[in-house]
């Protein structure tokens, strides 16, 4: 046999025993985004009481180390001509967080942002206690790292910020 025969050999056994976990994780974290953008939909939708936003769902192409090629929600939220996207990035995200009176870290697993093309928001997923739990991680690159839950009103305070 020629060297790409037993390559492509190899690989297909490995694609075949591969294929179950990987597609499996994918679809957890598509399931996990979308969980996030139906909730960011619906505050969005229950605090424009005077119907001045425009909420359209986007679909955002990836190609992520061990899972492959994907299509996940995305969020567009416009107000006038000022725009704010919601971009899932990634499921594998490097870190891992120490919670307030924890002495285990927690890793990290997916990263979402929200963004008005120059600053950002980044959305960290936690799956240790609950799997829809987001948290915003603030002061990274300085001393003294806070871990922030995402809700409602931190939603609020930085759609608020981004769309001044």
């Amino acid at each position: 046999m020629s060297i790409l025969v037993d390559f492509l050999k190899e690989k297909a056994l490995q694609e075949r025993s591969d294929a179950p976990e990987r597609e499996r994780k994918r679809a957890e974290w598509v399931q996990a985004v979308e969980r996030l953008i139906a909730r960011m939909e619906e505050w969005l939708r229950d605090a424009d009481r005077e119907g001045v936003l425009r909420i359209e769902r986007t679909a955002v192409e990836h190609r992520e180390q061990g899972l492959g090629h994907y299509t996940a929600p995305g969020l567009t939220i416009t107000l006038g001509i000022t725009r704010v996207d919601v971009l899932p990035v990634a499921r594998n995200v490097v870190g891992r967080v120490v919670r307030d009176g924890a002495t285990e870290p927690v890793r990290l697993q997916g990263r979402v942002d929200i963004t008005d093309g120059a600053m950002k928001h980044s959305l960290y997923r936690l799956t240790d206690h609950h799997p829809d739990e987001w948290v915003l991680l603030q002061g990274l690159y300085e001393p003294g790292l806070r871990i922030l839950s995402f809700d409602r009103a931190q939603f609020e305070a930085i759609v608020v910020g981004l769309l001044r």
